[in-house]
């Protein structure tokens, strides 16, 4: 393989691989944001139970029921929602492997090829 050939396939791999890592950077800032966002719903839950505890009016009307019903929901599909990322983040954790793969693959060969170059050129000048 000459150099001019292994340098494109080494450019090409490491674009690749810089893609996998920003998509997975991406998939962990919405990881991020889902645990957040459920951490905020538990502490929402805490909060409404002292409020409950002091307002009976809500409780006889029904609404801490209905809010409770209103926070499982949220919550269940945020963990709907984690549960997909998971394995799309799975997925792209074994797409990034074989992108790092084929990157230092193509770095060998690179090195192979700038070396055989190199190597060439001095025969003929010696």
């Amino acid at each position: 393989m000459n150099k001019d050939k292994a340098d494109q396939i080494a450019r090409l791999t490491s674009v690749m691989f810089r893609r996998r890592q920003a998509e997975l950077q991406a998939l962990h800032v919405e990881e991020n944001r889902l645990r957040d966002a459920m951490a905020a719903l538990d502490e929402n839950r805490v909060q409404t139970k002292l409020a409950d505890c002091a307002n009976p009016v809500r409780q006889s009307l029904g609404a801490d029921v209905l809010w409770q019903g209103w926070l499982d929901t949220q919550q269940r599909e945020l963990s709907m929602e984690l549960a997909r990322l998971r394995a799309a983040k799975e997925t792209l954790l074994h797409s990034l492997k074989k992108a790092l793969g084929r990157q230092q693959v193509a770095e060998h060969l690179q090195k192979t090829a700038a070396q055989r170059q190199r190597s060439r050129a001095d025969k003929r000048q010696g």
